[in-house]
């Protein structure tokens, strides 16, 4: 989930742009990415620098005033869903590791690990369960990884909380009554209380753990 003031990559005919609004929501500043790649998912960094996912192969960045600084991950992801940044910089990649399967619910799940500057660090996997995970994000407060996904068979939204090295801390689950079927967006405040989007072809809606 991008970092508040910032908007999700939206696409016009042939290009996609990120807005940035001010305090009461009025347009501040915007700018176009580059080329004509599917951007799904963004993240800032506190400097004000954009990460976005480009096709779910590449990360780009961008500096807080949309001029292109780089990309890196081209020969590492696969099928990349989310993307966000730890408090040292870090970018963490939530990737599906076959490149053979764009279905996340039956293919092994990564989270890829970067350095600020875009090198290759490490990477850990998710446990193979019948939830779906879409979505991640960062908690500086407790230097947490969380990850969000939904059983489909069960109706169950769970989120699952990790170290920042990958290892399991707990996890929460609840039912799904409605039938959303993917987690569009997550966000954790210092104080461990969970926000997230869950979406189906209709609707949307917020559920506040």
């Amino acid at each position: 989930m991008g970092k508040p003031g910032f908007h999700e990559s939206e696409r016009s005919e042939r290009s996609w742009w990120v807005y940035k609004p001010n305090k009461i929501a009025d347009l501040h500043h915007r700018f176009r990415l580059r080329g004509e790649r599917w951007h799904r998912r963004l993240s800032v960094r506190d400097t004000g620098k954009v990460m976005t996912l480009g096709d779910g192969t590449a990360v780009e960045e961008y500096d807080s005033n949309g001029e292109f600084v780089r990309s890196f991950g081209e020969e590492i992801l696969r099928y990349a869903v989310d993307i966000t940044v730890a408090n040292d910089g870090r970018v963490l990649v939530l990737d599906n590791d076959d490149p053979s399967r764009s279905d996340t619910l039956k293919a092994d799940l990564v989270v890829h690990i970067f350095s600020e500057h875009g090198d290759y660090l490490n990477k850990f996997k998710l446990k193979r369960s019948f939830f779906k995970y879409t979505s991640i994000t960062f908690q500086p407060a407790g230097e947490h990884v969380v990850v969000a996904g939904i059983d489909l068979n069960r109706n169950l939204l769970e989120v699952k909380i990790l170290s920042k090295d990958g290892e399991f801390v707990r996890s929460v689950q609840i039912q799904n009554c409605d039938e959303f079927f993917e987690v569009r967006g997550i966000a954790m405040n210092n104080d461990g209380r969970i926000a997230a989007v869950i979406t189906n072809l209709k609707n949307g809606k917020v559920v506040v753990l």
